[in-house]
């Protein structure tokens, strides 16, 4: 009943439970929105909401916070720019959309925590997956992860036809994409953190699916 009603001082939920009971019209669905009221409602890793969503989602929120006194929070290192839908769910809710920061001079947070460099390619200028794969060969170990399964193939084999004379160093690139099933994925992450560890050579070719909670650590990283 805790779960069902929300009558708990902590509930923990998910973005999809919570937007049914702010959309849906069935009394079961709607029988726990009074508890939203003066409360706290943190949604953890915000930009994860739904373009088509965003303004509706916003309007109820906004109505939340007006009207019933709950304080929103997003919790998210890339935080979304909501801000600018202002307008929009105006026309729906009064209260519109205009968020702020929590903690002030969060950049100098971030000065304070830089641990990486980064460096933006001309964009005018297109690179091949030749002249990517010899930027990688000429790290130690590196990591590179592309938005398609079908760019992380062509790029492995193209650092495969530059290392190809060493077979050490063939065995030191790795390839990493959801076309491999998990316990695959699992033993691919493995040897790479061992040989990162180990301080040994280690390439590994990925597409996002190394960006979803994946804890590790490369000294060279590029981003298509």
């Amino acid at each position: 009943m805790l779960a069902e009603n929300w009558d708990a001082p902590i509930v923990l939920t998910t973005n999809v439970q919570l937007l049914e009971s702010l959309f849906s019209n069935r009394p079961s669905t709607c029988r726990k929105l009074h508890n939203l009221a003066h409360s706290v409602i943190l949604f953890d890793e915000a930009q994860s909401l739904p373009q088509h969503l965003a303004v509706p989602t916003l309007a109820a929120l906004s109505h939340l916070s007006s009207a019933y006194c709950s304080t929103i929070v997003f919790a998210t290192a890339t935080q979304p720019a909501f801000g600018s839908l202002d307008e929009a769910v105006k026309k729906s809710a009064d209260g519109g959309w205009q968020p702020r920061e929590i903690v002030p001079g969060h950049s100098g947070l971030f000065d304070s925590l830089k641990r990486v460099t980064v460096h933006w390619p001309n964009k005018d200028v297109k690179t091949t997956w030749t002249e990517l794969a010899t930027e990688v060969c000429k790290n130690n170990q590196a990591l590179v992860v592309v938005n398609l399964k079908r760019h992380a193939k062509s790029l492995v084999e193209s650092v495969k036809s530059l290392i190809h004379a060493d077979q050490s160093d063939n065995n030191n690139l790795f390839y990493l994409s959801t076309n491999l099933c998990a316990e695959h994925r699992q033993l691919v992450m493995k040897k790479v953190r061992s040989q990162i560890t180990k301080g040994l050579p280690c390439r590994l070719v990925s597409t996002q699916c190394v960006e979803a909670g994946v804890d590790i650590d490369f000294p060279v990283v590029y981003r298509a």
